[in-house]
């Protein structure tokens, strides 16, 4: 029994001093080629420029506008996330699943509480676009993967934009132009 527990107790201190090297800022998507298809390509494209019209809303600290961009992206994805446009059912069960995913954050961006909570709403809608456009292997236009700290969010916060310079929209006061860390169609 004692050479048992201390196999054990030898495993879990070599566990617990291994160096932690996850670098919890890069997105935990891979881009699937694969699935690239000129039609979600197509359609994606509207749902990219209304989510850059909310981090123009974002920039700008208008809640008015984002909120009512966000209500249009919310009836956005709610209509195409039912076409059936997928080469196979796989891909088109991932696109409906990501445009579902995406709707949902939406929604919840539309319930925070407060302009404290817009921010990580934002960011976790972000990321769910981040993986659905990921998923399907879009190809569209260079989609560029931006994060920026934050004292509030251990990880960071992300955003996207077809722009590979531009301002953080989550920190309106900071007027430095930023540059992508990463860029979807090259992540592995």
């Amino acid at each position: 029994m004692t050479k048992v527990f201390i196999f054990f107790l030898g495993l879990f201190l070599v566990g617990c001093s291994a160096p932690q090297t996850a670098n919890f800022n890069t997105p935990k998507v891979a881009f699937s080629p694969e699935f690239s298809n000129e039609k979600f390509n197509d359609v994606y494209d509207p749902i990219i420029a209304k989510y850059q019209e909310m981090l123009k809303g974002m920039l700008a600290k208008d809640t008015s506008y984002l909120f009512m961009e966000t209500r249009a992206l919310i009836q956005l994805t709610d209509s195409v996330a039912q076409l059936k446009i997928g080469i196979d059912s796989i891909a088109q069960q991932r696109f409906s699943t990501g445009l579902i995913n995406v709707n949902a954050e939406l929604r919840g961006l539309l319930a925070s509480g407060s302009d404290n909570e817009l921010p990580m709403s934002m960011h976790m809608t972000s990321i769910q676009l981040l993986i659905a456009l990921g998923e399907i292997g879009y190809k569209g236009k260079t989609i560029y993967i931006f994060t920026v700290s934050d004292t509030k969010v251990e990880d960071g916060l992300l955003w996207l934009s077809p722009i590979k310079n531009m301002r953080d929209p989550y920190h309106s006061e900071n007027k430095t132009i930023l540059t992508a860390d990463q860029v979807l169609q090259e992540l592995k």
